[in-house]
């Protein structure tokens, strides 16, 4: 599809480490925590430990409150989210550790104070926009209402039941490319229709994984993730079938795809002929 919403950009996960580790511990953030004044980000069990000896940030060095320096750190649940999605396996290996920890050390984890994250629960609400790229998607596919695409190309509806929704449970590695090839076999479409699939009304890049999906519109697994899709026709199957629909009006026989055999000439020399 051509009004596709976002462009799809690969980068090496090294050329944003800078911005999504610890300046103290060099590993990647864990907890991730900002202070106020000056917006470097460390993990929470760095900073608090680095508090406890200078009242200073570890990269600016710029003072903290002098009374209570904790009163200067907030914790950062939007760089957190997003470290968590782009580092595959951090999420799911810092929440077994804390599994394993809380194993080890029951006592710790009696505290009713501690929200289902920290305990290491995979499915706590505070992580439920996270996806694993192991983790297998609810999903429903639906032909689109014509009237919510904004493009301009001809719907075929007679090829598929417009009542019912298709239900998946994919790999979250799955790709939009791999969804249209699935709905062509199923549809036994032909080679001058195409797929296009949808959320909401934004037509996805066919590189989109389910994963990408489910982070840029912030799925947050209240049902299947809800996509939508359309058969089209390619140009040159609409002007082969508007050829067609021309010919039988006035009567002219027309190829295979449509295309007019006879010319205004041929027809003036049928007339003389008669």
């Amino acid at each position: 599809c051509k009004n596709t919403m976002h462009k799809l950009v690969h980068l090496p996960i090294n050329q944003l480490n800078e911005h999504i580790t610890c300046r103290l511990c060099q590993g990647y953030l864990i907890d991730a925590t900002t202070i106020v004044e000056c917006l470097h980000a460390f993990c929470r069990s760095c900073l608090l430990t680095h508090l406890t000896q200078q009242h200073a940030c570890p990269v600016c060095d710029i003072q903290l409150h002098k009374g209570d320096p904790y009163r200067a750190i907030r914790l950062d649940r939007a760089l957190q989210s997003l470290v968590y999605k782009l580092v595959p396996g951090l999420f799911k290996s810092e929440m077994t550790r804390r599994r394993q920890f809380y194993v080890e050390h029951p006592s710790a984890g009696s505290d009713r104070a501690l929200s289902p994250e920290k305990r290491g629960d995979l499915l706590a609400p505070e992580t439920a926009s996270l996806v694993q790229d192991d983790e297998r998607v609810s999903l429903s596919l639906e032909l689109a209402d014509t009237k919510r695409i904004r493009n301009g190309r001809l719907l075929r509806t007679d090829c598929v039941d417009q009542t019912r929704a298709c239900y998946l449970l994919a790999p979250a590695c799955l790709t939009v490319q791999q969804l249209q090839k699935f709905l062509r076999l199923k549809l036994d479409l032909r080679p001058t229709q195409s797929i296009a699939i949808f959320y909401t009304e934004d037509c996805l890049h066919a590189d989109f994984s389910i994963m990408d999906i489910a982070y840029v519109y912030a799925w947050r697994r209240k049902g299947p993730l809800r996509l939508f899709y359309t058969v089209l026709e390619s140009a040159a199957a609409r002007a082969s079938a508007g050829a067609a629909a021309a010919a039988a009006a006035t009567g002219c026989p027309s190829s295979t795809f449509g295309l007019s055999s006879c010319s205004a000439s041929d027809s003036g020399a049928d007339a003389n002929s008669s």
